[in-house]
């Protein structure tokens, strides 16, 4: 009855035919698990959060990271988005301006490059390297939506 009031719902459950069944209550695990075969997102929950260290260096100007372990399997091999400013640190000391881009996608995991010219980083054993998000703001999104 009011102009521009906002309503609000949750909790329902529609049903196809002339009667219901009692209400399916299920518990966020299992729904959240299901969600998560069409998209989630990797960082962005904390500030200077990393991502996996475990990387190869190319002679293409790129670091290969990897792999991102899907927290399930997902519906189909996905694709990657990119929000925020995506760092590589390498002892100690970050770097932006790199292109993140997905490799080797499957609905357990994928690879991701970064790629950036001239970025002066070599990864010898003793080097260690991962990808850092470094606000809230910053974070993969790997989705296999409809």
């Amino acid at each position: 009855g009011t102009s521009g009031a906002t309503f609000y719902i949750t909790g329902v459950q529609l049903e196809a035919g002339s009667s219901g069944s009692s209400f399916a209550h299920e518990n966020y695990s299992d729904t959240l698990q299901k969600c998560q075969r069409y998209a989630y997102k990797y960082g962005g929950f904390i500030s200077d959060q990393y991502g996996p260290s475990a990387c190869w260096y190319s002679d293409a100007n790129q670091i290969i990271f990897g792999p991102f372990q899907h927290p399930v399997p997902m519906r189909a091999s996905p694709s990657l988005t990119t929000f925020g400013t995506t760092q590589v640190k390498s002892n100690g000391g970050a770097t932006t301006g790199w292109t993140p881009s997905i490799s080797a996608p499957n609905p357990q995991a994928a690879f991701v490059n970064m790629q950036k010219s001239a970025h002066g980083i070599t990864v010898p054993a003793s080097t260690q390297v991962a990808v850092n998000f470094g606000t809230t703001s910053d974070f993969f999104l790997f989705h296999a939506e409809l």
